[in-house]
């Protein structure tokens, strides 16, 4: 695909993918994206299992730096109606009261949606990068976490979620 006089490898259908994510960026920026995420995963890669245990969490803050168009910088990336659909089915299996864990937390939007419901919530991510800014709930906690080690022993919950968006 040829954008600006550029040539661009990009899928032909890519701006029905883009429309279809609610993703805006033009063919250049989205292979800028790509080709970041590329060498990101090239020094996960060459690197040797110890280094990659510090490496991942250093590979996702620069992602989310270096790209301030990526999607999931946007806070409207997880669509607040799926936030929602997701928390009334956790409230409706969760019983009041419980410790609630979020595992790849991300921008903590289901979690703090849970911090009504919930005596304590725990969102654990490699990144603060997507953690909204201002003040928390008292009984939301944040934790800064490899992804390989979960320090089960800073935390107690009743149930752990991971990957329902």
């Amino acid at each position: 695909m040829t954008s600006n006089g550029i040539q661009v490898p990009i899928k032909r259908d890519w701006s029905k993918i883009s429309e279809f994510c609610h993703d805006a960026r033009t063919p250049e920026r989205i292979f800028a994206h790509y080709q970041i995420e590329k060498a990101l995963a090239a020094q996960l890669l060459n690197s040797d299992q110890d280094a990659r245990l510090s490496l991942y969490a250093e590979v996702y803050g620069k992602l989310f730096t270096s790209l301030e168009d990526h999607p999931q910088n946007r806070n409207e990336y997880r669509d607040d109606r799926i936030v929602n659909l997701q928390t009334t089915l956790l409230r409706t299996l969760i019983q009041k009261g419980a410790r609630f864990g979020e595992l790849g937390a991300g921008d903590c939007k289901l979690s703090l949606s849970m911090c009504s419901h919930c005596s304590s919530v725990n969102a654990i991510d490699v990144t603060d990068a997507l953690l909204p800014p201002g003040e928390k709930p008292v009984n939301f906690q944040f934790l800064l976490g490899s992804m390989v080690f979960i320090y089960l022993s800073q935390i107690i919950v009743s149930i752990l979620c991971s990957a329902i968006s």
